[in-house]
């Protein structure tokens, strides 16, 4: 629902899941709510926050986990987004979501890894073009 809702809408919804997380702290869906609220808007630190002690109150909560991952895609942490991912896996291994997100991530591994061969390759040959 909160992806389909207009952007000027989240802060209200926020204010929302923020007051029922404060009446209920167990409240995973509130917690969750809150954290995708914020990551909507492009504010990761308070987005992990909320994810986070989402999935410290609903640790089974397989969408808890792929929300907190892609929080911290966002927040460029690739290897807390990669437990994550395998965490939700974990609880459900046939999550096309959850696998989705650790593909993209060993894609863009595999790209840093040759672009580093490539640096590293061109570092250790002698620069062409150049005269004794």
């Amino acid at each position: 629902i909160l992806m389909q809702m207009p952007a000027d809408s989240l802060p209200s919804a926020l204010a929302s899941f923020q007051g029922a997380a404060a009446a209920d702290s167990a409240n995973g869906d509130a917690l969750r709510g809150a954290g995708l609220s914020y990551l909507l808007m492009d504010n990761c630190a308070d987005a992990l926050q909320w994810l986070q002690r989402a999935t410290q109150v609903d640790p089974d909560h397989v969408q808890g986990h792929i929300w907190l991952a892609q929080g911290y895609l966002k927040c460029k942490r690739i290897p807390d987004a990669k437990a994550e991912f395998n965490k939700a896996i974990d609880l459900d291994p046939t999550n096309a979501p959850a696998s989705q997100g650790l593909n993209l991530i060993r894609k863009f591994e595999s790209q840093q890894q040759q672009i580093q061969q490539k640096r590293a390759a061109q570092s250790s040959s002698p620069s062409s073009g150049s005269k004794p």
